[in-house]
């Protein structure tokens, strides 16, 4: 159904209460084309009023122009401020009387106003033959298209056209450039200041920005947004006006701040203090390397571990590292690492079957057991398997490691 009176009086006698959940949404896009078409109806009964002539109240003739004292009549009817009244006027006169088209659309409750204003914000002061155009191109599409997308498409379309409008909008907006302050319902104040430059807001920007985020790394104890609106305030009211920029971070870091202030709380119960924790534990000493003549620290080479049979010498824990070497011991094998067979018989300590301990050597003998080495017996074994350590030896020079994988 389309806007109009039918459809509010339609739209009057639901209940949405009573209303099924899958048909709200269709009531509300039936009041949101409504709203539109009543909004239409709005913006033309204000233009009226600008058009009527005060002098004759019972005439029904309009003025070619607008009087001058039409917002008044507005804002005293309506019980408007002074700012309210002048801009809802002036995007009424827009629309009625250079965007026909739009005003069209909304009445007809394709657009909304939020999109109707992006249309008057882009083509309002363009000539009549370049409105036309934009508005072929771009009207048909807005119903399904966000206020975001209208606007890239028109600045895009009046770059194409006229790329100079932009630049008189630029100029014009830059000359009635100001300042305002008001404050707000908190009880704080809020300072603006409108028809600025981009590039000289961001260059005021950048530096209240960079002071700031010196000052926080001074130690500050307040926030980068309290540190910033701080420096904002100082700049303008003098406090800062003459001090560089050091002069001005040493200054703001040494400010104490005042905490906000805290209700008072009910007095807790103290508890009493827990236990002491456990020290922790010394870590590792950690093992030296295994690169020089071995020592007494070094870790020994592991028992049960097969020895590889041959002329190996093995160095004696009393040798020193004289060039001369001893044969020493193997360690005694686990009954697994040994093949049984015909003639096996239990190794003892010695590597050899039914060898028992001699008395060592004394004396001269002693000097004879150290000149040269002394074989090791051969001892067979089964074959090494891959999940196996090759076993280790000890060696008696200092230029190999101390103990080495054979």
């Amino acid at each position: 159904m389309p806007p109009g009176p039918e459809l509010g009086a339609a739209l009057a006698e639901i209940e949405l209460s009573a209303a099924p959940a899958a048909e709200r949404s269709t009531v509300l896009e039936a009041w949101h084309r409504q709203d539109s078409h009543t909004r239409a109806g709005f913006y033309r009964a204000m233009v009226a009023v600008g058009y009527a002539d005060p002098t004759a109240p019972d005439s029904a003739e309009d003025l070619p122009d607008p009087h001058l004292d039409w917002t008044d009549e507005v804002r005293a009817a309506l019980a408007w401020t002074r700012r309210a009244a002048d801009g809802w006027s002036d995007e009424a006169c827009t629309l009625v009387r250079e965007l026909p088209r739009v005003l069209a659309a909304l009445h007809e409750g394709r657009i909304d106003p939020p999109k109707a204003s992006v249309f008057v914000r882009h083509l309002a002061g363009l000539p009549p033959a370049q409105i036309a155009q934009l508005c072929a191109l771009v009207l048909p599409r807005a119903p399904r298209w966000t206020t975001s997308q209208i606007s890239r498409r028109l600045r895009r379309l009046i770059m194409e056209i006229d790329p100079d409008h932009y630049e008189r909008l630029f100029r014009r907006a830059h000359a009635r450039r100001g300042v305002g302050a008001y404050v707000t319902e908190d009880g704080t104040a809020t300072i603006t200041a409108s028809g600025v430059a981009p590039e000289t807001a961001d260059a005021a920007v950048e530096r209240i920005d960079h002071l700031a985020h010196r000052i926080r790394r001074c130690g500050h104890p307040g926030t980068l947004d309290q540190i910033r609106v701080d420096l904002f305030t100082g700049f303008l009211d003098g406090t800062l006006h003459t001090l560089s920029d050091d002069e001005i971070v040493h200054a703001s870091s040494s400010t104490p701040v005042s905490p906000p202030p805290t209700t008072a709380r009910p007095e807790r119960r103290t508890r009493q203090s827990p236990a002491p924790r456990r020290p922790p534990r010394a870590p590792f000493p950690q093992r030296r390397p295994t690169q020089g003549p071995p020592t007494q620290d070094r870790p020994r080479p592991r028992r049960n571990r097969r020895i590889r049979g041959g002329a190996s010498t093995c160095r004696s824990r009393s040798a020193r590292c004289s060039g001369s070497t001893t044969a020493r011991p193997p360690c005694r094998t686990s009954d697994r690492s040994r093949p049984r067979g015909p003639g096996w018989s239990r190794p003892t300590r010695y590597g050899r079957p039914g060898a028992t301990p001699s008395p060592g050597p004394t004396g001269d003998s002693f000097m004879q057991a150290r000149s040269g080495p002394v074989p090791v017996p051969t001892i067979s074994r089964r074959p090494r398997t891959r999940h196996r350590q090759r076993p280790r030896v000890w060696s008696t020079c200092s230029s190999t490691p101390v103990c080495s994988r054979v």
